[in-house]
Order: structure tokens, then sequence, then C-alpha cells
């Protein structure tokens, strides 16, 4: 059986230089920065070396695997994940990152690491209306970019204690997305309401906000399918303050001069 173990780097600078040292001493082999191929005989080895660097043990399957979920104390969580497909790039400039993260804002999908991704497989399972970034799209992008990159097909993740970890991380993820929309909203809402910023950029930006929602709403509903997260809250909260800032624009009218003015009922 294949093995692969993927770790999080040390703050430590004298700590990241030994590491790969002593994973060479074990026998494993190099993929990419924190991401080694390992030999099975010396999992626990590796395990115990990478203590306290969210060590996440993955291996090679021969058939696709579905999310396997169980329910612990009435809440849903995840024991499998499925079968997964990694994706590691390596990007050293700062625009090339910047534009990935930002393609990488359509896509569902586990940060393992930095430059290491892991999508579900089986994506149109969750999005029949193809309507997400997946990790063949993904590597299509790194390819027209001109970017290095390594695939990994049909990975499991072995440890399953590091799964609740990855799933709250994931979480967090989309809850800080949809919990910034739904601030943006309420700072453009005092400044149209107060009369102090450029009406049509309010509009414009409602725009992008909305666009900027449709993407989110849709990929937490792919997540609420495949790890059962559950956003209705958040959802909720970033669509009241989506619709309050359109509700104030549509009670007033642009004049001849472009300005927006009250509408009289």
């Amino acid at each position: 059986m294949v093995v692969y173990v993927v770790y999080r780097a040390s703050r430590n600078v004298k700590d990241r230089s030994l590491m790969p040292r002593r994973l060479y001493g074990l026998g494993c082999s190099k993929i990419h920065k924190g991401f080694w191929e390992i030999k099975e005989m010396k999992t626990s080895k590796v395990i115990q070396l990478l203590q306290g660097k969210q060590p996440v043990l993955l291996k090679k399957t021969r058939d696709l695997r579905r999310p396997n979920l169980v329910h612990a104390f009435s809440v849903k969580k995840p024991r499998e994940l499925g079968s997964l497909l990694i994706v590691i790039h390596v990007s050293d400039r700062e625009t090339k990152r910047e534009k990935i993260s930002n393609f990488l804002k359509k896509a569902p999908y586990i940060r393992l690491r930095r430059s290491v991704y892991a999508f579900f497989q089986d994506h149109p399972l969750f999005d029949k209306e193809n309507r997400l970034v997946d990790g063949h799209k993904f590597l299509a992008f790194l390819e027209e970019n001109g970017e290095d990159f390594k695939v990994i097909s049909r990975i499991a993740i072995v440890n399953q204690n590091c799964i609740e970890r990855l799933v709250e991380e994931t979480k967090q993820r989309v809850e800080e997305e949809l919990l910034d929309i739904a601030e943006s909203c309420k700072r453009y809402q005092i400044k149209f309401s107060n009369e102090i910023c450029d009406p049509q950029c309010v509009i414009t930006t409602l725009t992008r906000l909305k666009r900027r929602f449709e993407t989110i709403k849709n990929i937490a509903s792919f997540y609420e399918k495949w790890m059962k997260i559950d956003f209705s809250k958040s959802l909720m909260k970033s669509y009241r303050m989506v619709k309050r800032i359109q509700e104030s624009i549509d009670n007033r009218r642009l004049n001849a001069d472009g300005e927006l003015e009250l509408t009289v009922s």
C-alpha cells in the first residue's frame, strides 16, 4: 500500500531544516515541501516524529470511496471524506499565488497545507450542474498559467482523528467569507444611508457582493452534502444583509442628474 504524509512546517527555522533529514533517515521520499511518501512499516515512527505538526496520513486506494458519516452527540461528523484528488502546486511569485487564491474561492476543497489541496474526486455527485471549480478545472487553470504541479488521485485519509480538524478549518474558512460579505454590506449600507458614498459605487459593489454570495452559497451547499456542515445561520445572516442594502437602493431612484433621491410613495 502506498502511504503519504502531509504536515505543516514548524515556525522554528532550525526544526524546519532538520525535519527533512530525519524523514530521509526513515526512508521517506520527498514529493513536495511537507508532503512525503513513506514506507508503511515506518508509519508509526513518522507520526511520532511529526507530533505537533498536524500530520495527515494518506493512502492510495483502488476504488472510488464515498463519504461515510456517523452521528455523535447529535452532531454529524464525517468518519471518512471519500476519495480525494490531491493537487500540489509550486508558485514563488506573489502575484501568481494571489491569482490562484482567487480562483480557489470558486472551489470546494480541503487545504492540507500551503500549496497542497484535496478535492472530492467524485465532484459531480454533489455538483450536478457543474457550477463550481473541481480538481480538474483547477489543474487546467494551473496548466494555462504555466504553473508546475503534481497530482495524486484516489487518495483516502488514514488517521481519522485529523478529519474533524480539517472539517472545522473548512467550516471556518466558509464562515469567514460569509461574515466578510455581511460586514461589507453593513459598511456600504451605512455609507449609502448617510449619503457619504457615490451611489453608483454602492450599486456596483452590491452587484459584486451578490456574485460572491451566490458562489459561496453554492460552495456551502456542496460542503453540506459532502461533510454535513450546517451553514444555514451564517448564510441567512449574509442573505439578510445583501437584501437590506438592495431594498435601500430600491427605495430610491436616479434623477435626471444621475443622483439618487428618495422615491415618493
